[in-house]
């Protein structure tokens, strides 16, 4: 999906995740496409930080709106909820009131005690990549789900790219959490996931990883060398 935006030339993304790494830095890796990103946590884990979203930082090409899993998560709530905000009162006294203007203090008509109001968060596009889906869409999230049933069900459209397409009556799709009606776009896309993990299918690349860290020791070519690697790989394995 990354690669494919690249082609596109999509610009002025928002970036909305719950947490954000590779995919990011390959976004980050062509000029004015990502102007903003909202996530808890945007990095390489084991790998250490996520360069180019440093380096967008640091030289203010790249708009931050600080995000915490209470802020994110209670948003999304509001949203599914249909209410504009809801109350949050782990911030009180954190330093994220200072730095989010938009979240307003608002007074239980109940108690009289005052909290955050955290907004509403409404995506546009969910984009979710799973191990196994049938042709209606049907896509299997096992495991660590996240936040990806609450995306899809709160996006306008939800593409879906899938390792394995599977007939609907396919004993891996039953009893298994779904979310089939909330997408608009199937495609097959085995390796998808690639460098990181896509489980049970594969495991991370840890050396793939550890050559675009290295990279950024040499330059921007050396970086612009591996990506475009990557990307021509990850093209060549979509299946129209």
């Amino acid at each position: 999906m990354v690669a494919e935006m690249l082609r596109q030339s999509v610009r002025d993304l928002t970036l909305l995740g719950w947490t954000l790494g590779i995919e990011t830095e390959l976004l980050l890796s062509q000029p004015e496409v990502v102007s903003t990103i909202r996530s808890p946590y945007t990095g390489l884990d084991l790998f250490g930080m996520a360069p180019a979203f440093r380096w967008a930082v640091e030289t203010g090409t790249l708009e931050v709106v600080e995000e915490t899993e209470t802020t994110m998560g209670l948003g999304l709530r509001a949203a599914l909820q249909g209410v504009g905000y809801m109350p949050g009162r782990t911030l009180i006294g954190t330093d994220i009131m200072n730095i989010r203007p938009d979240i307003a203090i608002v007074t239980c008509p109940y108690t009289g005690n005052r909290y955050p109001a955290i907004p509403a968060v409404y995506p546009d596009v969910a984009l979710i990549h799973v191990a196994l889906s049938d042709m209606e869409g049907n896509a299997v999230i096992e495991t660590n789900r996240g936040v990806d049933r609450e995306l899809a069900l709160l996006a306008r459209y939800t593409v879906v790219t899938a390792e394995e397409i599977a007939p609907s009556s396919d004993p891996r799709l039953q009893n298994s959490a779904l979310i089939g009606h909330s997408v608009d776009a199937l495609v097959h896309c085995p390796g998808g996931a690639w460098p990181t993990s896509c489980y049970p299918n594969y495991t991370l690349d840890a050396m793939a990883m550890l050559d675009y860290v290295e990279a950024w020791n040499h330059g921007g070519e050396m970086v612009a060398s591996v990506l475009n690697r990557w990307v021509d790989r990850l093209r060549k394995e979509v299946t129209p």
